[in-house]
C-alpha cells in the first residue's frame, strides 16, 4: 500500500515555519521603521554605506511584510 500525501504537505518542508502572530507584527513593525530610517539619511552618509539615493527611495517603499 503506497502512501498519498496531499500536494500541500510536500511543500512544508520548502517553506518557513509559521511565527506567531505578535512576533510577526514586531518584524513588520521592525523594517517599516528602519526602512523610514534608511530613507532619511543624508546622501554623504548613504555614499559611505554605498547606497543611492534611489535604492534608499525604492527600499523605502517596499511594503513591511515584503521581508
Amino acid at each position: 500500500m503506497s502512501a498519498h500525501l496531499h500536494p500541500v504537505a510536500l511543500l512544508r518542508p520548502l517553506s518557513r515555519p509559521a511565527r506567531p502572530w505578535g512576533q510577526a507584527l514586531m518584524l513588520m513593525l521592525r523594517a517599516f521603521r528602519t526602512r523610514q530610517a534608511l530613507d532619511e539619511l543624508d546622501d554623504h552618509i548613504l555614499r559611505d554605506i554605498g547606497v543611492t539615493r534611489l535604492e534608499a527611495r525604492l527600499e523605502s517603499r517596499r511594503a513591511p511584510w515584503d521581508h
